[in-house]
């Protein structure tokens, strides 16, 4: 069996490896705690202690309790993490009064007194994740340990701190069963994308989009944009749009004929996710097609004299702010405007009309169908933007979406695209356009 032990030595301040191996079966960790005592629940056995902060802030929280059961990544950004830092710095006597326990799963525990009074080590083991669970580790708390090193590295003195741990002892958290980790995320709950990240739902999307692509797929990941556009969900929902399978006007009736409720949220995760699985192979295309669509809309309200102002998010902040403003795209595409998504599902959504029910593969190329998009250049120190060449198709919706929009003006209406998006005689509109487009 591999192992990788590690102790920490006062006096060195750094950590002595025995053994190394890439492919760990378990992890033996020994850090410096007061411990309280342990009792029983049912089959599992959990160890309730006090942990010393200062010994446990000399450890990297990387290197001493692996993330393995934890599906949340470490965001330093966020302001509980901050206030955190902040309270161990000022106060770090109250950090255990004002902190929940955090909890930790491990396959083994010993306790064992040291030369120094009154103190004790504790020695953990944990299982590394494997087809049947998900690996042991830090399940709640990451933030919080975190925290205590980053208090120490800006001056802290830690020597009172204290932080109530709970170790459950045997605890394997399997795939399918989440149980026990949600309910040790009951301070911050889980989002469902972060949820199904961790369950391994996401698979098949990920195998079907480029590596290269930058996606949000869990609370805390680092190194993806902020921006809805880029989130799992926003590729759910695009994929959906195209489901003629599940929304079809030709069978359906026209409340159910079109993904009206999946334009707003994703109202059944499960069900939306299964859909978007089976269209994955379009992943690349909506995306394609949401980026040629902002650009062509930026362009038509650049040209027609900001005729389609009130399309544009934010109005309230003013016309000029929807140019300064930045969408970035899962593909790394960044494109100065901001548009409301809720100009780009119906539109999106009525190119199902040009998908095969039976094969769902596009009826024609999927390019000339909507059109490219020329690469932004450099030329003569002038940057030339990206633009959008598009089709006589999107030409057509564009033209019946802005029509919409003025007579929606025309009667007042405080949102005008909010409330076309709720209008299935608008959405079976373009559905139309696109139906006689293709002949």
């Amino acid at each position: 069996m591999s192992q990788l032990s590690l102790s920490f030595n006062e006096n060195e301040n750094d950590f002595s490896g025995i053994s190394k191996n890439s492919a760990l079966e378990h992890i033996d960790i020994s850090f410096e705690i007061e411990y309280i005592n342990a009792s029983k629940l049912e089959r599992v056995e959990i160890l309730r202690v006090d942990i010393c902060l200062d010994s446990l802030a000399k450890i990297s929280p990387s290197q001493f309790l692996p993330t393995w059961c934890n599906p949340r990544a470490l965001d330093k950004r966020s302001a509980a993490y901050k206030s955190m830092v902040k309270t161990l710095i000022e106060e770090p006597e109250k950090f255990g009064d004002i902190s929940e326990a955090i909890t930790i799963y491990a396959d083994f525990v010993s306790l064992q007194e040291s030369q120094t009074a009154g103190r004790s080590f504790l020695t953990l083991r944990f299982e590394a994740p494997n087809k049947y669970h998900c690996g042991q580790g830090i399940a709640r708390g990451l933030h919080r340990a975190s925290a205590a090193r980053e208090a120490r590295l800006q001056g802290a003195n830690l020597t009172n701190a204290r932080l109530k741990a709970d170790i459950w002892l045997g605890m394997r958290p399997e795939m399918k069963d989440l149980e026990n980790i949600l309910l040790a995320q009951q301070t911050h709950p889980l989002d469902k994308a972060t949820i199904y990240n961790f369950q391994r739902k996401f698979q098949q999307l990920k195998e079907a989009t480029p590596k290269h692509w930058k996606i949000k797929y869990y609370q805390g990941q680092l190194g993806v944009s902020d921006s809805k556009r880029c989130t799992i969900n926003h590729q759910i929902q695009l994929l959906n749009m195209l489901d003629i399978e599940k929304f079809n006007p030709e069978i359906h009736f026209l409340v159910n004929a079109h993904p009206i409720n999946n334009a707003t949220s994703i109202k059944t995760y499960n069900a939306a996710l299964d859909r978007a699985n089976k269209l994955r192979h379009f992943i690349i295309d909506v995306v394609h097609l949401e980026h040629l669509l902002l650009l062509y809309i930026k362009q038509q309200c650049q040209a027609e004299n900001k005729r389609y102002g009130g399309a544009i998010m934010a109005p309230r902040k003013g016309w000029e702010h929807c140019f300064t403003s930045k969408t970035s795209l899962p593909d790394g595409s960044v494109i100065q405007v901001k548009v409301n998504t809720n100009i780009l599902f119906p539109i999106i959504s009525s190119l199902r009309a040009a998908v095969d029910p039976i094969t769902l593969q596009w009826k024609l190329p999927f390019m000339d169908l909507v059109g490219t998009i020329s690469e932004g250049k450099v030329d003569n120190d002038k940057i030339i933007p990206a633009k959008a060449k598009e089709s006589k198709l999107i030409q057509l919706l564009w033209d019946k979406a802005s029509v919409a929009y003025e007579d929606m003006t025309y009667r007042n209406a405080k949102y005008p695209f909010t409330v076309l998006l709720k209008s299935v005689e608008y959405w079976q509109d373009l559905y139309t356009v696109t139906k006689k487009y293709l002949g």
